[in-house]
């Protein structure tokens, strides 16, 4: 045999050049500069001016221009494409083009989709819309300025089919064993059709009834002898779009425009192509701006062949993103897809995030979704998933079907699977084998279709499927289908094959981007107040219409709450993109900060005005009665038996403190704090516990390291980070502060360019350390962590995850320990002993380190990629140490987090009103469930309460509430699954383990 594959690759060069029989150049084009389109109007051709050839455009980062030429598109015998050039090779889908007829949107252009399929006759006006390269850390090149140009190719299709039919067994070639039968079949099909064809003057006619016959034979004998069925690869068409990332929000309603017009098209084109896409703020930006195409993309939809589905309203951090809102996420977008397209939505794609949290297969089950696909987890810098169909189980026991998208860049298939795959028979073997569970489903999963920035499934993919969709020699077939037909074949194996199917249990931690965690702080902590604040205003709503007092805006709260799950999308909140997108965001946040603090003032001022005596009307937005303190005009006031959920009327005292403060002493009836001379803390002494909290030896201190990942900077925190180590001990000044509740200890460092401004501080009647630093940012990768070295005795710590928490390892005995070596908590991490403990709450902090007991808390990162400016400015960070007697399920942790995180609010009352001065709504007896939300139903047909049980528990509850006669038990979109009892104004709840319950009162 010689090498047939070396003459197979030269002949296939010459079919493709003889593919294009003639091209003609489009004349008279004409150009204008322009900002970001806004509707579908075409420009006025009286402004634009001539683009001739050596004219270029562009010239920098999301430049603009409309192109135009009026074009006779003539009959003819061979298919036409129009074809736009204006691409640069290496800059990935710079420049991105719609391309418009008539003033009618056709279709999406790009590098990788550079034609289009002419179907008009005569003279037409063409419309271009082209936009040059956003700016990023991949790409260079991107203020280059562009050549433009138009033709139309003439193309033969005869010659275009036999490309397709020997490009996929010579493509099988490359990879199938020379010794296998398999591989001798296919070598003697392509002989026998490569002899066939007369290549001494390619383009005659005796080229071309020899390449007709070449296919013919191909057709009769590799295409046509096996009808039977095989192992399948499920290609689902898809373009992953990040709603931002390395380009604004603004810029991404362009990229769907161009990507869902570039599947209508191939639509049109190819009957068996199936497309799915997720994400509501795609949908919208199409309905708003090109609503013809939305009205053919619902009608593909009615058809079955474009599916809407993802669960969520974008593919939303899962890290981060608090209880409420991944419920809102649910919320939204399922409501989003059944009312603009009659769709259930049933399955949570999420192929790019960042890590699962353990919380999620509860709020699946009960927000009606069932089926978990994603991709990401095979990122893993050091462990490779050993499953990719399972059952994964979360803290509560609740269990959704998982599956892995397997795709692949070629036959030796990697842990590192791809969501952006394209089809080769390289890349379709490769999928399939990369299956782990074959014994459970004989079919694997793959989508199709450049993603990241959009464009999609392209020309030559579809090509390659359709001559795949039987099987072949050394092949599995691929075909085209639906998610929830994929699914269900999966669901129909896996019924077959249950035992065989694994159970994975608890999250799924991402062994990479780690960074994310931390990058971006202000982001983070905007999304966490806004999640409380959202959440008040609902609560304060449902108090004040009971008084009959209005002040609550439904609408304009939906438009907030949706501004809320854009920026949980998971290249937003994480911190992983450009300057320009958290611009973006913090405008955002301040518009919803403006809507949370004025509902808030005007539903509390409502009730304020109308109580019964002067004095200040505190309320308690929590689930936990409050004895503590609150914070009035820049001051801080001690308050008691502030109900939760509601308000009590108090006169605001001030007190001297009795904390009592020496140079190297902080001390109060609780707590014991040392100092020493850099103002480290070195002793930490329980008085209550008669337990010191610190290991012997060791201070809790400020540590930064050089923060250096090789790649993905502001993703990562690399394995090695602790190599180099930054001393933080130049201690500038220090000074004793005192207020009415406490004392403090201020203490003021430098660290590098940066300065640190720490305050720790105690309260007179609280057992817990409070640290309030302010720190003027100004390093370059540099991780700056806070270090609390706990003498406990464990080998877990239990961190906080969204409604409840899941307990994580501090050792390093395997390689899944090792690779913990930073992990994300909420509001608390704490370790126990059986009979003591210690927990670390904090206000908008996530990253953490676990090891030996020891609590490291990350407070800043300094990546450099791809925003320059990340977190460059001055932050506000408040977090607290709280020693307690007991396991963490007997302690107050989980309150003093809250109380950290969601403090009171405070308004003067005048009195002389008609109103209770003190009044709770709803109770829960001995605090055995939190209230995470209290809020009017979203069809305005009740009360909706949504309480959880977070210590791992199970019980029977009493709720007892102040209004309502009927009381049922919901799902979390608030559909009645079942009336319970509500008797003397009381409601009996069981409950198990990490139980999330919504009941709705009417």
């Amino acid at each position: 045999m010689y090498d047939i594959i070396d003459r197979t690759s030269a002949i296939l060069g010459q079919i493709s050049g003889a593919k294009t029989v003639k091209s003609e150049k489009v004349e008279k084009i004409l150009y204008k500069p322009c900002d970001f389109k806004s509707g579908g109007g075409m420009p006025n051709i009286s402004d634009m001016t001539p683009f001739s050839d050596g004219d270029t455009w562009g010239g920098g980062v999301e430049k603009h221009a409309w192109f135009y030429a009026r074009v006779n598109f003539k009959k003819s015998e061979y298919k036409r494409l129009l074809r736009i050039s204006s691409m640069m090779a290496d800059a990935w889908y710079c420049p991105q083009i719609i391309l418009y007829i008539d003033g009618k949107i056709k279709q999406g252009m790009d590098v990788n989709h550079p034609d289009y399929l002419i179907e008009e006759e005569g003279e037409h006006d063409v419309y271009v819309y082209a936009c040059t390269r956003t700016g990023d850390h991949v790409i260079k090149k991107v203020n280059d300025y562009l050549p433009f140009s138009m033709c139309i190719d003439y193309v033969d299709e005869r010659i275009e089919k036999l490309y397709y039919d020997l490009s996929v067994p010579y493509g099988i070639l490359g990879y199938t064993n020379k010794n296998s039968d398999e591989y001798l079949k296919v070598y003697s099909v392509v002989d026998n059709a490569i002899s066939l064809l007369d290549l001494r003057k390619v383009g005659s006619e005796a080229f071309i009834k020899s390449a007709v016959k070449a296919s013919a034979y191909l057709d009769k004998e590799f295409y046509g002898k096996d009808k039977g069925e095989k192992p399948m690869v499920a290609c689902i068409g898809h373009t992953h779009i990040d709603v931002a990332w390395l380009w604004r929000l603004r810029q991404t309603v362009e990229k769907s425009q161009r990507s869902f017009a570039t599947v209508i098209e191939l639509m049109k084109r190819y009957p068996s192509y199936r497309f799915m896409s997720s994400q509501v703020p795609l949908y919208k930006a199409v309905k708003k701006e090109a609503p013809e195409l939305y009205e053919k993309i619902k009608e593909r939809i009615k058809e079955g062949r474009w599916e809407a589905e993802g669960g969520m309203y974008v593919e939303a951090d899962c890290n981060i993103t608090g209880g409420e809102g991944l419920v809102r996420q649910f919320m939204y977008g399922k409501r989003f897809f059944k009312q603009e397209f009659n769709v259930d939505s049933k399955v949570l794609w999420l192929p790019d995030v960042f890590g699962y949290s353990a919380a999620l297969p509860q709020i699946m089950k009960k927000c009606g979704v069932d089926d978990f696909v994603t991709s990401k987890i095979s990122w893993n810098d050091t462990n490779t998933m050993p499953y990719d169909t399972f059952s994964w189980q979360g803290i509560d026991g609740s269990e959704v079907i998982t599956h892995f998208i397997l795709g692949q860049h070629d036959a030796n298939w990697k842990a590192h699977n791809t969501y952006v795959s394209h089809i080769t028979p390289a890349s379709v073997y490769g999928t399939y084998f990369r299956n782990q569970q074959r014994q459970v489903s004989s079919q694997a999963l793959m989508t199709v279709g450049y993603g990241d920035g959009g464009g999609g499934t392209t020309t030559h993919d579809i090509e390659y499927v359709e001559r795949m969709k039987n099987p072949l020699p050394a092949l599995p077939s691929a075909r085209f289908v639906s998610v929830k037909e994929y699914i269900d074949t999966a669901k129909a194996n896996i019924a077959k094959n249950e035992k065989e199917l694994p159970k994975w249990i608890g999250e799924l931690y991402l062994e990479y981007h780690r960074g994310t965690y931390t990058s971006q702080a202000n982001n983070k902590k905007y999304n966490r107040k806004s999640e409380f604040g959202m959440c008040n205003v609902e609560a304060l709503s449902v108090l004040a219409n009971k008084f009959g007092i209005d002040g609550f805006d439904k609408a304009e709260h939906d438009k907030k709450w949706e501004d809320i799950l854009i920026n949980q999308f998971h290249d937003i909140l994480p911190g992983s993109s450009i300057n320009e997108v958290y611009k973006d965001s913090d405008y955002m946040y301040g518009k919803i900060f403006d809507y949370i603090n004025g509902s808030e003032q005007k539903l509390l001022n409502g009730i304020a005005n109308n109580v019964q005596s002067s004095g200040f009307l505190v309320y308690n937005p929590n689930s936990f009665t409050l004895n503590g303190t609150v914070s009035y005009e820049g001051k801080k006031y001690k308050v008691n038996g502030i109900p939760a959920k509601g308000y009590k009327v108090v006169s605001l005292k001030e007190s001297k403190s009795k904390v009592k403060v020496s140079k190297n002493v902080l001390e109060n009836a609780f707590i014991k704090l040392t100092f020493d001379k850099n103002k480290n803390i070195i002793s930490v002494y329980d008085k209550k516990n008669n337990r010191e909290v610190l290991k012997n030896g060791k201070s809790i201190r400020f540590v930064s390291y050089e923060d250096l990942p090789n790649m993905y900077d502001a993703w990562e925190i690399a394995h090695y980070y602790k190599e180099k180590e930054f001393a933080v001990n130049e201690v500038i000044s220090c000074e004793v502060v005192k207020d009415n509740c406490g004392a403090g200890i201020k203490t003021v460092r430098k660290l590098g360019e940066s300065i640190i401004t720490d305050t720790v501080y105690l309260y007179d009647d609280k057992d817990i350390v409070e640290f309030d630093d302010n720190i003027d940012w100004k390093e370059s990768h540099v991780l700056l962590k806070r270090e609390f070295p706990i003498d406990i005795v464990t080998d877990k710590a239990s961190c906080e995850i969204q409604y409840g928490y899941a307990d994580r390892t501090t050792t390093r005995n395997t390689s899944w320990d090792t690779a913990k070596f930073e992990v994300c908590a909420h509001k608390y991490v704490d370790v126990s002993e059986n009979d003591y403990g210690v927990s670390l709450i904090n206000e908008s902090k996530f990253g953490h380190g676990l090891y030996d007991n020891d609590i490291t808390l990350t407070l800043l990162r300094s990546p450099k990629s791809p925003d320059a400016e990340c977190d460059m400015k001055v932050h506000e960070i408040k977090y607290a140490l709280c020693p307690h007697a007991g396991t963490l399920a007997n302690s107050d942790t989980l309150k003093k987090a809250y109380e950290l995180n969601n403090p009171a609010k405070v308004v003067p009352c005048v009195g002389g009103g008609s109103l209770p001065d003190t009044y709770a709504p709803i109770c829960v007896k001995d605090d055995k469930l939190v209230v995470e939300a209290f809020k009017l139903a979203e069809n305005n047909d009740g009360i909706v309460i949504r309480a959880y049980e977070p210590m791992r528990k199970r019980g029977i509850a009493e709720l007892n509430v102040g209004f309502g006669s009927k009381a049922y038990l919901c799902d979390m979109l608030e559909n009645e699954l079942e009336e319970i009892e509500i008797k003397d104004g009381k409601i009996t709840l069981p409950y198990k383990p990490f139980e999330i319950i919504t009941i709705k009162i009417k």
